[in-house]
């Protein structure tokens, strides 16, 4: 039930569940550089966990802090001068932003053929309205994560997900 709750709000057909968001992250991320041997760089939100900096680290990646907007969300024309021919991926970490901050870094990342990682641990179930229909925070990115500790908005002991439409990334969870 879970896994077909998260598939309509996010729009994605693979959904896979963790004990932590964080766990998710470190599997894309090792799934990303399996692809990608030669990108060693990442650019993440100065706006997010110790953790999730030190998982970038530890995966020997090069950490790009882009400056960030008036909602303290990824500021886009920064972003496209940080992302180069070794960016492996862009970290969105949904929490002050707004639809249209979100549309505009999945154009800036699908222009540069960057993959987008959204981090929806706050941001869950926050979503626009436009023509009587919902757009989710967690539908934008090629890979969505979700956390579901204590004081989440799905609220649990722990846990987590990915959500993504990339039927390699399947084989590569299995």
């Amino acid at each position: 039930k879970i896994t077909t709750f998260l598939s309509k709000k996010s729009k994605k057909k693979n959904i896979y569940l963790t004990s932590q968001l964080r766990v998710g992250f470190i599997i894309v991320l090792k799934y990303l550089k399996k692809l990608h041997p030669d990108k060693q760089e990442i650019v993440i939100s100065s706006y997010n966990l110790a953790e999730m900096i030190n998982i970038c680290k530890n995966l020997k990646l090069k950490v790009i802090h882009p400056k960030l907007n008036e909602n303290i969300f990824i500021c886009e024309n920064d972003l496209k001068s940080r992302i180069n021919k070794k960016t492996l991926a862009v970290v969105a970490t949904n929490m002050f932003n707004t639809y249209e901050n979100s549309k505009k870094i999945k154009n800036t990342c699908n222009k540069k053929k960057i993959p987008l990682i959204e981090d929806n641990a706050i941001y869950f179930g926050n979503f626009k309205k436009i023509k009587n229909k919902k757009i989710y925070a967690g539908s934008f990115g090629d890979y969505s994560l979700n956390s579901f500790n204590v004081m989440k908005n799905i609220s649990a002991m722990y846990g987590g997900s990915i959500e993504t439409n990339d039927r390699n990334f399947t084989k590569f969870v299995e």
